[in-house]
């Protein structure tokens, strides 16, 4: 009995699994609908105080890449929305996969002249217009097109981007790949400081200034003025501007109505001296007033065909005249020496006059 009551409900468990099949089956079709329904698309809020921000926005991607966002506001597409608009457009936030500010930046040469680096003005601008536009906001990590054009004026003749950058650590650590900066900072002081912004080959302010005297006399040593000028005419005129960065092109030799021509050169003067050149560099006026006001007193010799201490030397009739005051001797030689054809650079006499040994 105890055998057959045992097979009995062996028997029955069976048939009862049997029955149970059919109907799990259909749950497992039920199951796989489901999944389908779960990986359909979820329409994220992207429309705030009447703007639609999707060409720059999505919920997920924001909140993944900025952690301290979904953190804040967990699980709020409003707060999280609002927070991009009021606060991540300006902090330059990516918040989808398609537009990266830096890159709308860097592309657009007109963008950056109109929005310098308010980000958030770009963002605004692709909604308004830049879709329409078909205007790329992917990801550019290097400027194109570097602005030339400062209020109105087009620097480019004196002017490069990428040479200014690279010319000066100072302006690369302060302003990194903000051509506009470096632009304004060029027009506002680089010129006034005589910075070179291009490649010397095409325009060096040194040797603009050394080659033309004329802009010397008009302009002196406001170098802003020299940039300005071959902007507007000397580039039209053709004016030398390279080439003459180590030497001064017909320099000015008269002063207060005296022409020191017979024993100034200012070039000469310059090289001679070290003092003098780090005191007045190519600045030929500064240079000439130098020598006529404490040069020829203190015996400096200004060219290469006068030399004071030979002059005195070999004359005993200067030396009566004028004794010590060397400079009588260089207004001598102006007015009547070389009319007169003294002998002006080494000596006529093997020996010396007397009391001159140690001069």
């Amino acid at each position: 009995m105890i055998n057959r009551t045992f097979k009995k409900k062996v028997f029955g468990v069976v048939m009862a699994m049997s029955l149970v099949v059919p109907v799990v089956a259909p749950s497992v079709a039920v199951k796989a609908d489901d999944t389908s329904i779960s990986t359909a698309v979820v329409k994220h809020q992207t429309v705030y105080a009447g703007v639609d921000y999707s060409p720059v926005y999505d919920y997920s991607y924001y909140t993944k890449n900025n952690v301290d966002v979904a953190m804040a506001f967990p699980g709020d597409e409003e707060k999280v929305l609002k927070h991009f608009v009021e606060f991540g457009m300006s902090e330059g936030r990516q918040a989808n996969t398609d537009f990266v500010v830096t890159g709308y930046k860097n592309r657009y040469g007109d963008l950056r002249a109109a929005f310098g680096n308010d980000l958030e003005k770009y963002y605004r601008h692709y909604l308004d217009y830049g879709v329409d536009e078909k205007r790329d906001g992917s990801a550019c990590d290097t400027v194109q097109n570097p602005i030339t054009k400062y209020k109105g004026i087009d620097y480019k003749l004196v002017y490069n981007y990428a040479t200014y950058k690279g010319n000066y650590e100072d302006l690369a650590k302060a302003f990194k790949d903000d051509d506009v900066a470096y632009l304004k900072h060029f027009v506002e002081f680089g010129m006034n400081e005589g910075r070179d912004a291009i490649a010397t080959a095409t325009f060096s302010i040194k040797s603009y200034k050394n080659a033309n005297d004329d802009l010397r006399k008009a302009f002196g040593n406001n170098l802003k003025q020299y940039y300005m000028h071959y902007i507007y005419y000397g580039n039209k005129e053709n004016r030398i501007v390279t080439g003459k960065d180590n030497e001064i092109v017909n320099p000015v030799t008269e002063y207060n109505g005296v022409d020191y021509a017979d024993v100034f050169d200012a070039n000469y003067y310059r090289n001679k001296y070290l003092d003098l050149e780090l005191a007045f560099n190519f600045d030929d006026q500064a240079l000439l007033e130098h020598f006529v006001n404490m040069g020829m007193a203190e015996g400096r010799q200004g060219s290469e065909y006068f030399n004071v201490k030979d002059y005195r030397n070999n004359y005993e009739d200067l030396r009566k005249a004028f004794g010590s005051d060397l400079k009588k001797y260089y207004l001598h030689y102006i007015n009547y020496g070389k009319d007169e054809e003294r002998t002006a650079v080494g000596s006529i006499s093997a020996t010396p006059p007397a009391g001159n040994e140690g001069e």
